[in-house]
């Protein structure tokens, strides 16, 4: 099952994980359902009960989804699929492959190995789903932020320097190399009185 996870606002984090060979045949195709997008705004509805969200197309295409909860609040949603939830004929595989414009044999060929999953494995799957979406969203999102961060500090125009607790320069942007001439292969490592005249080092704290 591959697995995608999103924010509040729809937006993909994270993912395709996993890309399962039906996946990546939709995917090559150009071909979306809305199945995955359906499951994340059902999601995103829930409040304090979170049932597995289950969304399945006439086929028996299906996808299973759960909101992810941080701090109390719901941030996002982890959906897997694709999946079979049925048996499926092959005059359903061929509806399916007009929708998708993908040629019926490949789609054939991909549909009889993937084992249909009963809605019990799926509500399962979910259940799954929630424990390590919510990890998986926490530690991404968390280095998006740190990302931004350092983005917006490398960019500055002000000096932002950090040293350790030994006061030796740990980081060095732009805006010190313009302010105090010193590159930062020449400014890291080196003591952070570097930047003190000596005439103001008791004004070093």
């Amino acid at each position: 099952m591959t697995v995608k996870l999103f924010d509040a606002e729809l937006r993909v984090v994270s993912g395709p994980i996993n890309p399962t060979p039906l996946f990546q045949l939709f995917d090559e195709s150009g071909y979306d359902p809305g199945i995955f997008a359906e499951c994340v705004r059902r999601c995103l509805v829930q409040t304090e009960n979170r049932p597995t969200v289950i969304v399945s197309q006439f086929q028996g295409l299906a996808v299973v989804g759960t909101s992810l909860v941080l701090e109390g609040k719901v941030v996002g949603a982890a959906v897997g699929g694709y999946v079979f939830a049925d048996f499926s004929q092959a005059s359903e595989i061929q509806r399916l492959a007009r929708q998708a414009g993908i040629a019926f044999e490949r789609l054939w060929e991909v549909a009889r190995q993937q084992q249909p999953v009963p809605q019990s494995r799926l509500i399962v799957n979910g259940e799954l789903l929630q424990v390590l979406g919510e990890r998986c969203f926490e530690k991404t999102t968390g280095h998006v932020k740190n990302a931004e961060s350092a983005a917006i500090v490398a960019s500055s125009d002000d000096a932002i320097i950090s040293k350790d607790l030994n006061g030796v320069i740990s980081s060095w942007n732009r805006g010190a190399e313009r302010i105090f001439g010193y590159t930062a292969n020449e400014a890291v490592g080196q003591p952070i009185t570097m930047l003190i005249p000596a005439d103001h080092a008791d004004e070093r704290r």
